[in-house]
């Protein structure tokens, strides 16, 4: 067949050749000076010599950047770019050949789109390179086994966020999002730093499902962040991002802390239903204490702050806590009553032990401060007695 020129292709980045009577490449040279110059040369087609080609030469504007397979009547090699070029002179076979490697590109777009190109085409090159050093008569397809099951393995690739010629950003089968980025440059390095931070934070934080949303927010961020110019800053790139996995936990922790209030009630409710139904003062403070601290809760939740890996089991038990205080408090502010202590004036009426249990387990410092006065009464009437008793003492041994 007539020696090609080769151009690039839109699929999956992989050169096709075109045919052309005539191959310009590029030949290096040495100077005097030692050092290596490209030079330009035409070459007619039955002179070509595939073998004579090395790294770094630049054959129709395209430099050989890794050489896959050569000698005299055909050559394989790999861009910068790793976009896969090929030239051959060897009839039927090759022709077989480059009809499998055009097949498997097809469907490498179809399946993968952009996923996977750098392993894909090195797997295309080689192969290639295999089929077309293979003997007359055996089968090429062989050759190619192994890129079709790499296809099959890693398909179908349904979202890519973006890509360009050095990186390409999508989910695999897997719902994992991933960054390919051989070469990373110095503007995105600080993206992808804090893309991989906050990708790591949402595994620890998030459940599956909401994860899979995050891929799809960080992933659109990170493919608009790479693609701007100059690039964003890192707060301005991922602002989405960091307030969707805040709010998220966030709201689920609220949730929680609220579910495990609810249900602390109800059981510290009918324990105490169960237990003092008898007393139904202070059955009605106990009730009204835990009322009050449930109202608490649900008037508190919209605020809570929530820590950063707060364990569930801890804010859970939080919940369930603030419902017990609400008991003890209404147990005690019925005894204060009931012993004038303090609220002697609501002992007589259950209703207004009710009351009082409510206002007791809705305040946190009502029933601490209270008991923080009785203590100093009671520690200032202890000094006075003995302040008397001295000095009754005193007197006793004058006289």
């Amino acid at each position: 067949m007539p020696d090609p020129t080769l151009s690039p292709s839109s699929a999956n980045d992989v050169a096709v050749p075109a045919a052309s009577t005539t191959t310009e490449v590029t030949a290096t040279v040495t100077t005097t000076t030692t050092q290596p110059v490209k030079e330009s040369v035409t070459i007619g087609d039955d002179d070509v010599d595939y073998s004579k080609y090395s790294k770094g030469d630049i054959v129709n504007g395209i430099t050989i950047h890794h050489i896959l397979l050569q000698y005299r009547d055909a050559i394989v090699f790999t861009s910068p770019t790793e976009r896969i070029y090929f030239w051959h002179r060897l009839g039927e076979r090759g022709d077989e050949a480059v009809v499998e490697f055009y097949r498997l590109t097809s469907k490498c777009t179809a399946r993968l789109k952009e996923a996977y190109r750098r392993q894909v085409n090195n797997l295309l090159g080689a192969a290639l390179a295999e089929a077309l050093s293979m003997p007359a008569g055996a089968d090429l397809k062989k050759a190619f086994v192994a890129v079709d099951a790499f296809i099959d393995a890693h398909g179908p690739i349904e979202d890519v966020f973006g890509h360009t010629e050095e990186w390409v950003v999508y989910l695999d089968p897997d719902g994992d999002l991933i960054c390919d980025y051989p070469a990373v440059s110095e503007e995105a390095a600080p993206l992808l730093t804090e893309f991989y931070r906050l990708q790591q934070l949402g595994n620890a934080s998030l459940p599956a499902d909401e994860n899979r949303a995050l891929n799809k927010i960080l992933g659109t961020e990170l493919s608009i962040a790479l693609q701007r110019t100059p690039a964003p800053s890192v707060e301005d790139a991922f602002s989405a991002s960091r307030d969707y996995i805040q709010l998220r936990n966030e709201s689920r922790m609220r949730a929680l802390y609220i579910s495990a209030s609810l249900v602390a009630a109800v059981v510290f409710g009918l324990a105490c239903w169960a237990i003092i139904r008898d007393d139904l003062g202070l059955l009605l403070g106990c009730v009204g204490g835990i009322i009050g601290a449930t109202i608490s809760v649900l008037q508190r939740s919209a605020t809570l702050e929530i820590r950063r890996f707060l364990p569930r089991a801890q804010v859970a038990i939080q919940g369930g806590v603030r419902i017990t205080l609400g008991v003890l408090f209404g147990l005690l502010i019925v005894a204060a009553s009931r012993s004038g202590i303090a609220l002697s004036s609501f002992a007589s009426s259950a209703n207004s032990l009710f009351l009082a249990g409510v206002a007791a387990g809705f305040s946190e410092r009502f029933i601490p401060d209270l008991l923080t006065k009785i203590t100093s009464e009671g520690s200032s009437g202890n000094q006075a007695a003995a302040t008397k008793a001295a000095t009754s003492s005193a007197a006793s041994g004058r006289a």
